[in-house]
């Protein structure tokens, strides 16, 4: 029995140190070794992701992760801005309709009221031109003839003025001229449709505002009647059909110095107003 053993020991033995053995023997266990690294490989490879990153569980991967989130969060905000310029844009098609309704609601603006002195028919005599004429003519004879002769009673009207004062005033002269200058201030409104000569007539202690006026159309102007002064004047209509009253008018108009004499006063100070 002994022997039959060692005859199988020697066998074996020599078996595995046989060259075809030991060539079997190796290449059984290279393919051992290559099994294995191929499935660490596999494993290895499916633990990777895309980018050939490990899938392992590691700080690095959060924090990765973290830049990405923080990297699409700027195309989130935009997509959520977009309901708000919808809503924006409600709103304003809302408000235009209010702002439509505001100016339909604005009342119409009032035309200009036209002056009825303005549509009156032409005249012969156009008043800014017998101004510069009358005024620029040094022979106030002349002047006064020229005017005459172009005087037209349908579109004109000339007034005799005399300021109705108190007891107390009219007494001395620079208080009576202050008066006077305060009046034709107060007529600007109707200057463009006007021309006069105007002023103080008399001596101290005793002195009358009075003069004589050209007005267009044939009654006094509403914008003489809006004076404040207005009511304390006297207006007297003059014919110049009637001589005292076409001498009136010449008197007025061409006796302007000191030493001149108007209805038996004399001039302490008197203007033109044009």
């Amino acid at each position: 029995m002994k022997s039959d053993e060692k005859d199988k020991d020697k066998k074996t033995k020599g078996r595995f140190l046989s060259p075809s053995f030991r060539k079997g023997a190796v290449k059984e266990k290279k393919d051992e070794e290559d099994d294995g690294k191929f499935k660490l490989n596999l494993i290895a490879a499916g633990d990777e992701d895309d980018d050939g990153e490990s899938k392992s569980p590691s700080p690095n991967k959060h924090k990765k992760g973290k830049k990405k989130e923080e990297k699409e969060k700027p195309n989130i905000t935009t997509y959520k801005e977009e309901p708000k310029e919808k809503e924006n844009k409600e709103k304003k098609g809302k408000n235009e309709p209010k702002k439509e309704e505001e100016k339909k609601e604005e009342p119409p603006k009032e035309k200009k009221k036209v002056n009825p002195l303005d549509e009156l028919p032409p005249s012969k005599l156009e008043l800014e031109t017998f101004k510069r004429a009358f005024l620029n003519n040094k022979d106030k004879e002349d002047a006064m003839n020229k005017f005459w002769e172009i005087y037209d009673p349908e579109g004109y009207s000339l007034w005799w003025v005399e300021y109705q004062n108190l007891p107390t005033e009219c007494k001395v002269l620079f208080r009576t001229s202050n008066s006077k200058g305060m009046f034709l201030q107060k007529c600007d409104a109707v200057r463009r449709y006007a021309f006069a000569v105007h002023g103080v007539y008399g001596v101290e202690d005793n002195y009358k505002i009075r003069g004589c006026w050209l007005f267009r159309g044939k009654d006094i102007p509403q914008e003489m009647k809006d004076n404040d002064l207005f009511e304390y004047l006297t207006f007297r209509k003059l014919d110049i059909n009637k001589p005292e009253d076409k001498q009136l008018v010449h008197d007025y108009w061409t006796k302007l110095n000191e030493t001149d004499e108007v209805e038996g006063r004399k001039c302490a100070d008197v203007e033109y107003f044009n």
